[in-house]
């Protein structure tokens, strides 16, 4: 199935005066479209009491971001699983590693490993959220893509005094295999990123900045300009010039009034109608 752009031949120009007898723009009504985007940020890491919203907000406060607004009026889409992954974060580095050995409440052997980041300013115990389990996401490494559900986590302890984080065991596949353990172990060097915890303050800033640049880059890459352009052409000039138009024939409409900008705009035929008793 081939889902790309038609675009045919060799580009012709077109203007009133030149092909064209009047050129007169529409909307197309066949294309998802909006004019308002609602980004709706990621409740993780988010204290509501602290920050005054339940989730990341855009700066400022602001609820959505606009594109055509006053061509063609309020066409409201809300957009939340791109933005998923936007949330206060910091993506920490492990410094050094350690394991010991010691047996559950059943007697059963198992190997704990821990992992310290020299780099973390904070005390994440004194960031708790509550009824939150501390969770830490592996970016890299043997860990990375492992762990519990979707988002690949692993339960963590935080030790202040010591400032490690103990990594809770799991016996995840249909043997006596825990994980971590075997050669699926944290390393020095691996980056992850802590989560279930109310970041310091000024991580919030910084993720409403990257929360609005993600906005503002799906508006690039999803906001649909649905302007068509219908004209009847110049059967004459038609004829003079052995001109053969059809679907998917690359276009180039010239129009000062409506492409100030370059004076042009570069399109394709999307549709032709012929009458049978002049088909130029």
């Amino acid at each position: 199935m081939n889902v790309c752009r038609c675009e045919t031949g060799e580009e012709i120009a077109l203007a009133y005066g030149a092909g064209l007898t009047e050129l007169n723009r529409d909307t197309s009504d066949a294309a998802k479209f909006y004019t308002r985007l609602f980004p709706i940020g990621s409740t993780r890491n988010i204290a509501p009491s602290r920050y005054g919203h339940p989730r990341l907000m855009l700066p400022e406060g602001r609820k959505y971001i606009e594109k055509g607004v006053e061509e063609y009026g309020i066409y409201d889409h809300y957009e939340k699983e791109a933005f998923s992954g936007i949330y206060p974060r910091r993506i920490g580095e492990v410094s050094s590693v350690r394991s010991e050995s010691v047996s559950d409440k059943s007697g059963r052997m198992l190997t704990v490993y821990y992992f310290q980041d020299h780099a973390l300013p904070f005390a994440p115990n004194d960031y708790e959220l509550p009824n939150e389990k501390k969770r830490v996401s592996f970016q890299d490494g043997e860990l990375a893509g492992l762990g519990e559900s979707d988002d690949h986590y692993f339960e963590v302890n935080f030790n202040s005094a010591t400032r490690e984080f103990e990594i809770i065991t799991t016996w995840p596949y249909d043997d006596d295999m825990q994980l971590p353990g075997g050669n699926l172990i944290p390393k020095s060097g691996d980056h992850y990123i802590l989560w279930n915890v109310r970041m310091p303050d000024e991580y919030y800033s910084l993720a409403e900045e990257e929360f609005l640049a993600a906005a503002e880059q799906y508006n690039e890459e999803h906001w649909l300009d649905i302007r068509v352009y219908k004209a009847p052409t110049d059967h004459v000039w038609i004829e003079e010039n052995d001109v053969h138009l059809s679907v998917g024939r690359r276009v180039k409409l010239v129009s000062e009034a409506y492409f100030p900008d370059k004076g042009y705009r570069q399109s394709r035929i999307t549709k032709i109608t012929k009458r049978v008793n002049l088909p130029s």
